[in-house]
C-alpha cells in the first residue's frame, strides 16, 4: 500500500506541478500578446483552483503514505528500534510536508496568483522535494561530482517530455474548463 501511494505522490508531482509552471510561462506570454484577455482570466482561474485541490490531494496521499509506513515500522520494530527510527524520520519529513502545505495554499492568494515567478517557484518546489533540490544543485555544479559520474540527460527529449506533459495538464484543464462552461449555460436556461 506505501508503495502504491507514494508512486500516485510521484506521478502527482512530475505530470501536474512541473507542467503548471510550464503553463504559466506560456499562460502570461500568451495573456500579453492576446486581445481577448477575460477567455484567457476564467481558463487561468480554473488551472489554478485544479492546481490547489491536486496539492491537497496529493498531500493528502502524502500523510497517509507515511502513516502507514510508521505503523507498518512499529509492527516490524521492537520498541527501541521504532524509537530511534522514528526521531529521524519526523525530523525529515514533517518539515517538508508543512512547506507544501503551506505552498500549494499560497496559490488561493490573488496577489501571488497573479504573477509569474511566484507561481513559478510554488510549482519548482512542489516538483522537488528538499532531497532533490540538493541533487540537482550537485549535477549543476560540475565540482562536486567524481570524474566517474557521467550524466545522460539529453536535453531535446527532456524538454519534448515536459511540453508533453504540459500539453496534457492544459488538455485537463480545458476539460474542467468547459464542463464549468457547460454547466453554466446549461443552468441559466
Amino acid at each position: 500500500m506505501v508503495q502504491n501511494t507514494n508512486n500516485i505522490v510521484s506521478f502527482i508531482s512530475e505530470n501536474f506541478f512541473l507542467p503548471f509552471a510550464i503553463y504559466s510561462i506560456i499562460f502570461f506570454t500568451l495573456y500579453r500578446f492576446n486581445k481577448d484577455k477575460k477567455v484567457l482570466k476564467e481558463f487561468d482561474k480554473i488551472a489554478i483552483q485544479l492546481t490547489i485541490w491536486v496539492a491537497t490531494i496529493w498531500i493528502l496521499l502524502k500523510i497517509t503514505g507515511i502513516v502507514t509506513f510508521l505503523v507498518q515500522m512499529k509492527l516490524e520494530d521492537s520498541s527501541t528500534t521504532f524509537s530511534q527510527n522514528l526521531s529521524w524520520f519526523i525530523r525529515k519529513t514533517w518539515f517538508q510536508i508543512f512547506f507544501w502545505i503551506i505552498l500549494s495554499q499560497l496559490l488561493r492568494i490573488k496577489y501571488i496568483a497573479k504573477y509569474l515567478f511566484p507561481r513559478i517557484l510554488i510549482a519548482f518546489f512542489l516538483s522537488f522535494s528538499f532531497e532533490k533540490i540538493t541533487m540537482l544543485l550537485i549535477n549543476i555544479h560540475r565540482d562536486y561530482l567524481p570524474e566517474s559520474v557521467n550524466l545522460y540527460t539529453n536535453i531535446p527529449s527532456l524538454i519534448a517530455v515536459l511540453l508533453l506533459k504540459t500539453l496534457i495538464f492544459t488538455l485537463i484543464v480545458s476539460v474542467f474548463y468547459l464542463g464549468k462552461r457547460f454547466f453554466k449555460n446549461d443552468n441559466s436556461k
